[in-house]
């Protein structure tokens, strides 16, 4: 399914540029000198909270991307991203991809409907081009996960108040999507915890996991978790709301649930129920500063089902505060994030319960539109008893340095 629909997009991409329409490429690099944290990188096995852990110091090419964009006869646009992370599997995967219907506005109301494979959108720290960063190089323990276990491929209908067509400031959206494909969501968040990293799942990627001691009873398990996978054949579905002021202010909720079977398996995964509410709001501030907070609340669970509910069971919540501005070609942003795990089954052999909280200091300098150079800290203070079975500490502080080189380029023809 996934490569006939990148095939189709590839080909009407392509098809609209031979009919002379405009394509818009949009691409960009991140190349950072890394000193990692105390234990293995997650994608190593490890329990870590850090992309980039133990014997990973050194110069890395941290993240990559390059999209596609043209419109596709007069009412639809489509959209194709690849994703280049040195540290999967496959480095180079397809992100997103999508068409567009994108209709004139009737009566005040500007409707849009997307086809295609795409994340739900939570995130205020990433960009529409590549889902980059906008103010950290790495994002906050919410959209972290966003990126490593959130997407389906289906459809969204918005439809949005079209402020070109009133004096008004103020707009609303609302929109709702119909998905298949991310039944083992809720997975990582389980066996590995929150994370902090710039990490983006490609379609078909993985993510590895550590070794622990209730796969002796979970056999079907693989040693990494697919995201994207469609286990039941039902689909999942979340809808958004949001609110705004142009340029000042800007609220949304979403509910998410993948209405995954528990009891489904398949390809070394099982379903996982997840289900979540999200609700993040952006303001300007004077100053050239900016303000971002975001609140997360859910419940994961999978496995057979016994008196006392099923077999795993964890609620998780998480919320950060970022705080930006911009001076000139100088940019500061911090960030402080709190996220917790709460084993709801309390099985003896799979704790996975685990408290932390975090900070992230960042500078960013521009040397031009196409260049930007960057130094960013974080540290991660997290209590999580299951890393007692890898021999590492319960109680971690993991720490890390990133001085980075960013390059973005856009280009029409």
């Amino acid at each position: 399914m996934e490569r006939l629909l990148i095939r189709t997009l590839a080909g009407l991409l392509l098809a609209a540029g031979s009919a002379g329409a405009e394509i818009q490429l949009n691409a960009g690099l991140e190349l950072g000198l890394v000193d990692g944290g105390p234990l293995p990188s997650f994608q190593d096995g490890s329990q870590g909270k850090l992309r980039y852990g133990r014997g990973d110091d050194g110069l890395h090419l941290l993240s990559g991307y390059l999209q596609v964009r043209s419109d596709v006869g007069a009412l639809w646009q489509g959209r194709l991203a690849l994703d280049l992370n040195t540290q999967a599997d496959t480095p180079l995967g397809v992100s997103e991809a999508y068409l567009e219907y994108r209709p004139l506005p009737e009566s005040g109301i500007r409707w849009r409907a997307r086809l295609g494979a795409f994340q739900p959108p939570l995130s205020f720290e990433h960009g529409a081009n590549g889902w980059e960063t906008l103010y950290t190089t790495n994002a906050s323990a919410i959209n972290s996960w966003v990126g490593e276990e959130l997407g389906g491929l289906g459809i969204e209908l918005m439809a949005r108040r079209d402020l070109a067509s009133g004096d008004a400031r103020w707009y609303w959206a609302a929109a709702g999507s119909l998905f298949y494909g991310n039944d083992p969501a809720g997975t990582v968040l389980s066996w590995r915890g929150w994370s902090i990293n710039n990490w983006q799942t490609a379609w078909g990627g993985d993510i590895a996991l550590a070794d622990l001691p209730v796969f002796a009873f979970a056999p079907q398990q693989a040693p990494v978790s697919e995201p994207f996978l469609e286990l039941d054949g039902a689909p999942g579905y979340y809808s958004w709301a949001e609110l705004g002021l142009a340029r000042s202010l800007r609220v949304r909720a979403l509910y998410y649930d993948n209405r995954a079977d528990p009891d489904a398996q398949g390809h070394g995964q099982s379903g996982w129920r997840t289900t979540f509410t999200s609700l993040g709001a952006q303001l300007a501030l004077p100053l050239d500063a900016g303000l971002i907070v975001q609140w997360l609340d859910g419940r994961t669970y999978t496995g057979p089902r016994f008196d006392s509910g099923r077999a795993l069971d964890d609620d998780f919540a998480a919320r950060f505060v970022l705080l930006t501005r911009r001076h000139g070609r100088h940019r500061v942003s911090v960030r402080r994030d709190w996220f917790r795990v709460d084993d709801r089954d309390n099985s003896p052999i799979d704790p996975n319960q685990e408290r932390g909280d975090g900070w992230t200091l960042s500078y960013q300098y521009s040397l031009s539109d196409d260049w930007r150079l960057g130094i960013e800290w974080l540290e991660l203070d997290s209590r999580r008893p299951a890393r007692a079975a890898d021999q590492a500490a319960v109680d971690l502080a993991e720490r890390g340095w990133f001085v980075v080189v960013r390059w973005r380029h856009q280009r029409r023809i």
